[in-house]
């Protein structure tokens, strides 16, 4: 048996797979998507090899302008998964003035969970959060706010516990 490798330069393969995707991207679907919107999930279903994310994922009316705005304000992207942090471009974000900032892998955060019986990855993100003016980024059906945390705690509106744990997971 003969084996024949052929190199292909990462951006072609980039390039083929995304034509692919677009062509079996549900055409329905992609028309009640706008192109940035489409972009992201087309970008997650690249990075992951599964189209179940064209029907899992939702986007609030300004969520991609939002969080665009906060990224070239210099805002920096704290994560607690390794991939993630590995899948952005940190050039561009640099160019900006933020970064990619993931603990969960630190041996001084695992160390730190086991002594206070936390995760990884709560005690990566918490020690990240720890000294800084803490923001939320929430959605309210369509809205998109951004906030001190400690206002948001303050609202008196209920807010379902399984949808929003704002204030232990999303900061900017």
């Amino acid at each position: 048996m003969t084996v024949q490798l052929t190199k292909i330069a990462p951006e072609e393969i980039e390039k083929e797979s995304f034509r692919i995707i677009e062509e079996e991207f549900n055409y329905t679907k992609r028309k009640e998507l706008d192109d940035s919107t489409f972009r992201i999930i087309q970008r997650v279903i690249h990075a992951t090899g599964d189209f179940a994310f064209a029907d899992n994922m939702r986007f609030s009316r300004q969520a991609i302008t939002v969080g665009i705005a906060n990224l070239q304000a210099g805002k920096n992207i704290l994560t607690d998964v390794t991939m993630v942090a590995a899948g952005i471009s940190k050039p561009t974000l640099a160019n900006w003035g933020g970064e990619v900032i993931c603990k969960v892998a630190d041996p001084e955060i695992a160390h730190l969970a086991r002594e206070k019986g936390k995760t990884r990855s709560e005690m990566a993100i918490n020690t990240l959060l720890e000294g800084r003016t803490s923001r939320v980024i929430g959605i309210d059906g369509s809205d998109v706010f951004d906030m001190d945390i400690d206002e948001a705690l303050e609202m008196k509106k209920t807010i379902e516990n399984d949808l929003f744990k704002l204030s232990d997971i999303l900061s900017i």
